[in-house]
């Protein structure tokens, strides 16, 4: 941390409904000058903690607290709060800052040192083959073919990872419409309001397979069953094989 007004600071942990806090104090020693802190927060036992996509854990820094936001320090508290007493306006001024980088959340009582914190995280590109085993989107321009109706193409779906998913993912749509290519990749069509209605455990496995698109298009679909299409929007299907 990093704040041009040296003081007494605080932050505090807090569940995604804001009603379980921990605060917890810091303090910046030498204004405008890098330093290292830590804090250990014990595990709440009272409060509901999600588990899903929504706000699990929050972690905040308070510059400034006014009292209603305050509680005392080191313990949990029923309610929504940022700051200890004590804590000092750190942006009492306009040219006043407050920086922050490299912050992490472990489990354990363990804490690495200054010299070793840099090393916590692992690189970027071993970072993205292990959470590749868990979720992924589909890839621009997924190649596939017109199904027999002509309307409902079904895509090939190829795990661009030398690590398979853990497990045969589940799938789902996030698009409200899908441009579709079909041969000769001059003919284009829009699937408005897509499902995926041929899903099962026999068309992916945990390098991939295949998935059909069904929807309902605004113009006459002229692609013969059998010809090739794409997949013209990435990021759009979901294939989440989570714990």
């Amino acid at each position: 941390m990093k704040a041009h007004r040296a003081g007494s600071y605080s932050g505090s942990i807090r569940n995604g409904a804001a009603n379980r806090s921990w605060v917890f104090t810091f303090s910046i020693s030498a204004a405008d000058t890098w330093e290292y802190k830590t804090t250990t927060v014990s595990g709440d036992v009272a409060g509901t903690w999600a588990a899903d996509n929504t706000v699990g854990l929050d972690v905040s820094f308070a510059v400034m607290a006014g009292s209603n936001a305050q509680v005392a320090a080191g313990g949990w508290s029923a309610g929504s709060f940022i700051a200890a007493p004590g804590t000092i306006n750190g942006v009492a001024a306009t040219t006043d800052t407050f920086q922050i980088t490299g912050l992490v959340v472990l489990p354990g009582i363990e804490l690495p040192s200054a010299s070793r914190a840099p090393y916590i995280s692992r690189p970027f590109d071993q970072e993205l083959l292990l959470c590749s085993r868990y979720y992924s989107y589909n890839k621009d321009r997924e190649p596939g073919f017109v199904a027999a109706n002509g309307t409902s193409p079904v895509f090939v779906f190829n795990h661009k990872s030398v690590v398979p998913y853990r497990a045969v993912p589940t799938m789902s749509i996030i698009a409200t419409a899908l441009a579709v290519e079909a041969a000769p990749f001059a003919f284009a069509w829009t699937l408005t309001n897509p499902s995926l209605p041929s899903i099962n455990s026999g068309h992916m496995g945990t390098l991939g397979g295949d998935y059909q698109v069904a929807g309902s298009s605004a113009s006459s679909v002229t692609a013969g069953p059998g010809s090739p299409a794409v997949n013209t929007n990435a990021n759009q299907i979901r294939f989440d094989a989570r714990l």
